[in-house]
């Protein structure tokens, strides 16, 4: 493998859960406050629904990213003790493996939490 088809996808494993869990995250506000409106009462919008889809779309982007990850560090397992950049690589992939999981686990809750909460209870 080359030094820059691995680099690639250490950045793709180190950013995809994250930013899959941001843009889950952020959609699901959004689609929150669009249904507690009164316009979003009207048209009834169906928060359980999306939020699934939102959080099974974060979720296979964040799997592919650990799977982006995992082939990554295989890789430069030969290269964990040379200089950079291969040692870089196999650190930085290293990382996403312990990152991705983690918002993987997250993206579920999250997914989870929106899909079964009353979001427009008056507090």
């Amino acid at each position: 493998m080359s030094m820059r088809r691995a680099s690639l996808l250490m950045w793709v494993g180190l950013w995809a859960a994250p930013l899959a869990w941001a843009a889950q995250h952020m959609a699901g506000v959004m689609l929150g406050l669009a249904q507690c409106s009164p316009n979003g009462r009207r048209w009834e919008i169906p928060l359980a629904t999306w939020a699934a889809l939102f959080a099974g779309v974060a979720a296979l982007i964040a799997i592919a990213g650990i799977v982006a990850a995992i082939v990554a560090f295989r890789e430069t397992r030969e290269l964990s003790e040379a200089g950079p950049p291969g040692s870089r690589i196999h650190f930085l992939a290293a990382m996403a493996l312990a990152v991705g999981p983690l918002f993987l686990a997250i993206i579920i809750l999250n997914g989870l939490g929106a899909s079964l909460v009353d979001t427009c209870r008056p507090a």
